[in-house]
């Protein structure tokens, strides 16, 4: 087993991801939560696309607090920026920040 890096472990699509884990939902759940099909999970979760702020509002609802805050930082970053590359590119900066990284240690996950 591998321990995964912060670079690894602080994306956009994991901070989705955990909160359907932490949940028990699956993606396709989680996207009729929300109003959206299950690929579209997928793609949040891979980094494909993002979701709107509308969307990351509602899944800050569902999530705990710190999720909460990273996907709320998100939201108003690339609100902010405009288009979609400024978009991603606020959301790297939001995740890598400092004052949003996750505290604590480095889960385990098999290789």
């Amino acid at each position: 087993m591998r321990r995964l890096t912060l670079r690894e472990r602080v994306t956009l699509g994991n901070v989705i991801r955990r909160i359907r884990y932490r949940r028990r939902y699956t993606q396709a759940l989680l996207g009729e939560m929300l109003g959206v099909f299950q690929p579209k999970i997928s793609e949040w979760e891979s980094g494909i696309t993002i979701p709107s702020a509308l969307l990351l509002t509602r899944l800050a609802e569902i999530g705990t607090d710190q999720d909460a805050k990273i996907l709320l930082a998100i939201r108003d970053k690339a609100q902010l920026r405009g288009s979609t590359a400024r978009a991603r590119s606020a959301i790297a900066i939001a995740l890598h920040s400092n004052s949003l990284a996750p505290t604590g240690e480095a889960r385990n996950v098999q290789s």
